[in-house]
């Protein structure tokens, strides 16, 4: 997604196929879960061998139940 909210999913998508390990779970999160809802829809859709897992509430209620969150490393 772009800062308007935009997404080229075809594009996405074939990117994302060439990061992922078949059959490895995918964890999706965003700020609120609502882009990464559509996502894992379009997933299901696209018939994804992965597990897919969605941050339903997002990030910021992960963060305000205080629930544990590490930073990545790069």
């Amino acid at each position: 997604f772009d800062k308007e909210g935009n997404y080229n999913y075809d594009e996405w998508y074939e990117k994302l196929r060439l990061e992922i390990d078949e059959g490895k779970p995918i964890i999706l999160i965003c700020r609120t879960g609502r882009r990464t809802a559509i996502i894992a829809k379009m997933m299901e859709i696209k018939k994804f061998d992965n597990v897919i897992y969605n941050a339903k509430k997002g990030i910021t209620s992960w963060i305000d139940e205080k629930l544990i969150t590490v930073k990545p490393e790069y």
